[in-house]
């Protein structure tokens, strides 16, 4: 496991069909970096928030994981993003105190990778089968939107998805009768 950081034209293009994903570009410009999730083998970048008071207080929920009981931050599930190589690049560390809560929040996330990734597949099979909570559904991205637009992306930008995709397309048409917030006229009209 390593930390990324996430191509902002991928973000925009994404966040102007899915308002839920987050910005990091503009007047809120600030390192996008997280992790890269490996679902269906379908990659997804989820992405680090910096320690706050509140994470302290806050318990683990089905779409946002705290990193050290929340003394470095917390993983949005919430906000996974499905990324394929080209996409993403490794952090390359500087030395200063930034620098220092990245690399202790890849220590705890690599000592607890695999149980991040059963968090993250649990909140991906919730979601995209319509059991999860209305209000964690209401806080995450359109995943199997949000995969299309991939898939799109990429070949209108001519970047090879390496199969990742295509080769997931009987799993994304399972997921199409299952999803719960996606038409076929809002993803191809």
């Amino acid at each position: 496991m390593e930390l990324y950081y996430i191509d902002s034209n991928y973000c925009r293009y994404l966040r102007s069909y899915d308002a839920l994903v987050p910005y990091n570009e503009g007047d809120k410009k600030r390192p996008f970096i997280g992790v890269v999730i490996y679902i269906q083998m379908i990659a997804f970048f989820a992405p680090l928030t910096s320690p706050k008071r509140k994470h302290r207080k806050m318990s683990n929920q089905m779409d946002f994981f705290k990193i050290d009981d929340g003394r470095l931050g917390a993983l949005n599930l919430n906000n996974m993003i499905p990324v394929q190589e080209g996409l993403y690049q490794r952090v390359h560390y500087e030395a200063d105190e930034y620098t220092a809560l990245l690399q202790r929040q890849l220590h705890w996330c690599r000592l607890h990778q695999k149980e991040i990734q059963e968090h993250a597949l649990w909140l991906f099979d919730a979601v995209t089968s319509g059991q999860a909570p209305a209000k964690v559904m209401e806080r995450c991205c359109n995943f199997y939107q949000d995969l299309l637009r991939l898939q799109l992306y990429c070949d209108q930008n001519e970047l090879l998805t390496h199969g990742l995709v295509m080769d997931s397309e009987e799993e994304l048409f399972k997921l199409n009768y299952l999803f719960y917030r996606c038409s076929p006229v809002m993803i191809y009209g």
